[in-house]
């Protein structure tokens, strides 16, 4: 953690107003306060990794940037980094095909099969037919999704196996219930398995860990067509249903709106 002082004297910032400011916009999170290094009074502290976001603020003001738009391009920078931490990243896949085990005096097995075996081996509950299981692990081998499942997990996204069948897809968490309602096939259905306790299992297999960092998690959210317009809707998990509506008007909860919904 970094303290608010430690932030002023790196950034050259003047005031802890400033970092208050930010916080109450969204540009840094809230500080946890915490009493003073002195056992005098309190201190607010961040992450570490706000001081560097800090820094580069200052930096990108000093060239004649808004806040507003400091944080936009620190945004894009970061989008930046990711793709070519990716790009630069050796294929998971090939590493573990090149690793082979013997399991018995003529016969060997890759890791990345074993990988894709321990994934497979979780859909048994919800796939009873072999064949279909195969057809799974072929294309999961064969488009390398294990690959794909990976980079999302290391951009902070959960990945995703949707199959209806015939075709394999592997998708962030978020982008399931999408994927659900803007590809609708009638009499088709799906198969949906989150991936990261597969691929944990599998790395623990091998005797390895898997990091995970921060994971993005998904904001309910829905948009129902009123006569001509189209009226959006946050989603809050509670209520007879499970789920609330709450329509937002200038930022704030539509209350009546909400009572309404509730009672339909």
């Amino acid at each position: 953690m970094v303290s608010s002082q430690e932030i002023l004297e790196k950034t050259g910032l003047k005031s802890p107003r400033t970092l208050t400011r930010w916080h109450q916009r969204g540009v840094i999170p809230k500080p946890v306060i915490r009493t003073h290094p002195s056992g005098r009074g309190k201190m607010a502290f961040w992450p570490d990794w706000v001081l560097e976001r800090c820094i580069r603020i200052n930096e990108l003001r000093k060239q004649g940037h808004t806040v507003d738009e400091a944080v936009m391009l620190i945004d894009i920078e970061q989008e930046e980094q990711k793709r070519q931490n990716l790009e630069e990243k050796p294929n998971i896949s090939e590493i573990l095909e090149s690793k082979v085990l013997k399991i018995r005096r003529e016969k060997a097995i890759s890791l990345l099969d074993i990988f894709i075996a321990i994934i497979v081996g979780d859909l048994k509950h919800l796939i009873s037919d072999r064949s279909l299981r195969n057809t799974i692990a072929v294309k999961f081998k064969e488009q390398k999704y294990l690959d794909l499942a990976i980079d999302y997990l290391d951009a902070g996204y959960n990945p995703v196996l949707l199959f209806d069948g015939n075709e394999l897809e592997i998708v962030p968490d978020f982008l399931v219930s999408h994927y659900l309602s803007y590809k609708p096939t009638e009499g088709k259905s799906y198969v949906v398995l989150p991936l990261l306790s597969s691929l944990r299992k599998a790395y623990s297999k091998i005797g390895k860990e898997l990091k995970v960092g921060s994971l993005a998690y998904p904001v309910p959210r829905i948009r129902i067509k009123q006569g001509e317009d189209l009226v959006e809707y946050d989603i809050a998990i509670t209520g007879v249903l499970g789920f609330e509506l709450i329509r937002k008007i200038g930022g704030k909860a539509d209350v009546q709106d909400r009572a309404s919904k509730e009672t339909k």
